[in-house]
Parts: C-alpha cells; sequence; structure tokens
C-alpha cells in the first residue's frame, strides 16, 4: 500500500534534495547512486537523465543529456521546435534535433559538421549551456511562500508544490539574465515528484519557473533510470 505523504513532508523531502544544487561537475552523477526499483537489472548502475526545456510563445527549446553509470559516458540531443502560422493561420510545426555529448564537463555538438555549419548559433548555445542544477541554489527553499499543494492520481500519483518567488530572488535573477528577460515579473515556481519521491537523492522530477506575463516557462528535471 502507497503511503500518503502531506504538503510539509514533500517540502521537507524536495528542501533537502535541492540543497545539494548547485552541481557544478556533471561528472559527478557517474559515482552517484540513484533509486532502483524492479526495473533494474542486477549488475545495471543505471543512468542519470538531466532534462531542461525552456518554452515560449511560439517555441520551445530542449536539451536532454544521459549519463551512463555503467560506462562514464554522456550523450543526449538539443531539440529546436518552431510553430508557425500558414496563410489560412494553419499551425505549422518544424523541429531539428542536434546530437550531443559531453566529455571533461564540457558539452558539445557530435553530429555531422554540414548540418551544423548552417547555424552556428546552436553550436555556440550547446558549448555555453548550463542546466539549471548547475547555477540554482535554494539555500533559501524554506522562506518561499506556498500557493497550492495538490495531488494528480492520474495515470500515475504526482505530487505538485506551487510558491510564490520574489522579485528579488536570486535564481529569479539567474534565469532572467541567462535567457534574457529583464524586464519580466515572477512568477511560481512549480515543483513535481513521483509517488516515489521520498527515495530520491537529489533534484526534482521536475522544477518550473514561470514567468506569467511573457508566457515563458523554463523547465528542468532529473531522472534515474535503467540503462536496458
Amino acid at each position: 500500500m502507497k503511503l500518503a505523504y502531506n504538503d510539509t513532508m514533500i517540502r521537507q523531502t524536495f528542501s533537502h534534495r535541492l540543497s545539494k544544487y548547485p552541481i557544478k561537475n556533471l561528472e559527478s552523477f557517474y559515482d552517484m547512486e540513484g533509486p532502483r526499483n524492479a526495473n533494474f537489472d542486477k549488475d545495471d548502475k543505471g543512468k542519470w537523465v538531466i532534462l531542461n526545456t525552456q518554452i515560449f510563445s511560439n517555441r520551445y527549446e530542449k536539451m536532454r543529456l544521459e549519463l551512463n553509470r555503467n560506462t562514464h559516458t554522456a550523450k543526449g540531443e538539443y531539440i529546436v521546435h518552431h510553430t508557425y502560422r500558414d496563410k489560412y493561420g494553419n499551425p505549422i510545426d518544424k523541429e531539428k534535433t542536434y546530437p550531443i555529448k559531453m566529455k571533461n564537463n564540457l558539452l558539445y555538438y557530435a553530429g555531422n559538421k554540414k548540418n551544423i555549419q548552417k547555424h552556428p548559433e546552436i553550436e555556440k548555445k550547446i558549448k555555453e549551456f548550463k542546466f539549471f542544477c548547475q547555477y540554482g541554489h535554494f539555500d533559501h527553499f524554506e522562506k518561499y511562500r506556498k500557493i497550492d499543494f495538490y495531488i494528480r492520481r492520474h495515470p500515475l500519483i504526482y505530487y505538485i508544490l506551487s510558491f510564490k518567488v520574489p522579485n528579488d530572488d536570486d535564481n529569479v535573477q539567474k534565469l532572467q539574465t541567462h535567457y534574457d528577460l529583464p524586464n519580466s515579473k515572477p512568477t511560481r515556481l512549480m515543483i513535481t515528484g513521483d509517488d516515489n519521491f521520498i527515495y530520491h537523492t537529489v533534484g526534482a522530477d521536475s522544477l518550473s519557473y514561470r514567468f506569467d506575463d511573457k508566457k515563458v516557462s523554463i523547465e528542468d528535471g532529473i531522472h534515474f533510470v535503467p540503462t536496458r
């Protein structure tokens, strides 16, 4: 039988996990144990999956990095998705995926050079990219004002906490600078965890800062999954 957690317990658990931010060296995930279940083979050390999504009004960009603890290798993809309107007003979606790898804690484009030559700005973004877990910090997490707590039960159980974040919050200011949102007003912070969250060691399934006045959302997530 699953335990029912209250919002205080969930907040304290997330506070402990987020206190490990920032994780400046992503290669430290190779030595970090994660929560295991029956889906893991006995000899599988698993892999960490780090996700970052930047959602704007007509586009989103997503970085996905998988860090394999068995092989100490990291690979993933950078996705750029745009939604256009044709002359009849119908939406047209266009998406481009760029393969990436990481070595010595540095991300780089790992695909055909011909495919990136026309988009040097994408290659630059990949090289300079930082996940939120690398620069965010939550030593002030307990000071956030909770505005909502609810449980989503279908199709899986998820616990969701929402907070009001002040304008002078250090994480918000870093995001405003990083994504060129100087006049955007914060926002809400939404933190999501599944029903096994109590066993997780770091981060959250989804951590989302929402800048409502700009219709912008910056999402970060950390997961631990089998490699096979």
